[in-house]
């Protein structure tokens, strides 16, 4: 005879956990017990503070597009014209208003790049009329056709091995007032030249940007420079790399970096010391008058690379070029500059001797370079001799 007892609930046994069970809430309770919670109430991270419009663009660039159009404003008041600030839905009329300043900018021997600045702060502050400006875009490129072609003179490989040579000889000399600094400017002149460097990019290298194989235990003997503010940061991305493999020039940045801290900018002076240095040995080598400047390392060091590889595409990620049409455009501006090169016979008789100069250097100085300048160095040179 059974009996049921009303009301109440038959009691449940606990089930017991099996090993597999017992493992994965045991882990459980010792991941709540060593993972710190976030305290009730504790403000998280907020990133309102940074502007993802603005933060597209460098903080000079978006300077240069302010001034750019407080000037559009300043002749669109001067002239009687609707303020641009207040055509942003009258495309038509703000097409009108670009196209007379840019050919009064033409007309009143202002630059290209001022007027090309105009158009691109006029399409950032009016987004929606971005399409409809066209016809501005074809007085820029009219503009830049009909302008007198000047690209960058290249330099050839001979010609740099000459002014690096100069530029030592003159940290050599017993009047340099800055030794030191020439020691490290003519590797810098020689690094732009091998890796294809902008001016801005050489300026900019700290010791932390150099990294050396033989230091991080590679088998072959480079060298990685690290571009930390490139050009072209929007489309190649905002840390680019450059391998050196001249096996001379990664001792000479290695002899470069001693006691340097990886915070510390390469060359002291800036931009202004570097132009000095460079147009000092371009004097001693009667080069002065032929327009070369600190861009034709980079110009020179791509031709060089064409001759002797004939590869566009290696050439094109070597120089970190954005297309290769860009990248023909400038090689063939620079070989029809190369034939317009012409050095005079006294310049040429001085660059092959500073070239075979360079040549003879077998390596860096076995003495460190901040200790180059320094008065013992010099009494003992002076034994020496």
């Amino acid at each position: 005879m059974v009996s049921l007892c009303v009301g109440a609930a038959p009691k449940r046994r606990r089930p017991i956990l099996g090993p597999t069970a017992a493992r994965s809430r045991l882990l459980w309770l010792l991941c709540a017990l060593l993972i710190p919670h976030e305290a009730a109430g504790r403000p998280r991270p907020s990133n309102s503070a940074v502007n993802l419009q603005e933060a597209l663009y460098s903080s000079a660039y978006r300077n240069r597009l302010r001034d750019a159009y407080a000037d559009l404003i300043s002749y669109a008041s001067l002239h009687d014209r609707p303020s641009p600030a207040h055509l942003g839905k009258q495309p038509g009329a703000l097409t009108r208003l670009l196209v007379d300043y840019v050919q009064d900018l033409y007309e009143s021997g202002g630059t290209l790049q001022q007027a090309t600045h105009a158009v691109l702060s006029v399409q950032k502050a009016h987004a929606r009329c971005r399409r409809k400006l066209s016809t501005v875009w074809d007085s820029i490129a009219s503009w830049r056709m009909v302008r007198p072609s000047r690209p960058r003179l290249p330099i050839t490989q001979g010609m740099m091995q000459g002014i690096v040579a100069m530029v030592w000889a003159a940290a050599a000399a017993p009047g340099c007032a800055a030794p030191l600094r020439h020691w490290i400017a003519g590797v810098l002149l020689w690094l732009g030249f091998e890796c294809l460097l902008r001016p801005g990019e050489i300026l900019g290298l700290k010791a932390g940007d150099i990294s050396i194989g033989t230091r991080l235990l590679m088998t072959h003997k480079v060298s990685i420079i690290t571009i930390q503010n490139p050009k072209n940061r929007r489309y190649m991305g905002r840390k680019q790399f450059v391998l050196c493999t001249d096996h001379m020039l990664v001792d000479w940045l290695a002899w470069t970096l001693t006691s340097l801290s990886p915070d510390t900018l390469i060359m002291e002076g800036g931009r202004s010391a570097l132009v000095q240095i460079f147009n000092q040995a371009l004097t001693a080598l009667d080069m002065q008058d032929l327009g070369i400047t600190l861009a034709s390392l980079r110009t020179g060091g791509a031709t060089q690379h064409f001759i002797q590889h004939e590869n566009i595409g290696k050439l094109q990620y070597l120089g970190r070029w954005r297309n290769a049409q860009t990248l023909e455009h400038d090689l063939q501006e620079a070989m029809a500059a190369h034939v317009d090169l012409a050095l005079s016979q006294r310049s040429r008789a001085r660059t092959e001797a500073a070239r075979q100069i360079f040549l003879s250097l077998k390596g860096p100085p076995a003495v460190a370079w901040w200790a180059l300048g320094s008065r013992r160095w010099r009494a003992t040179r002076r034994s020496r001799k």
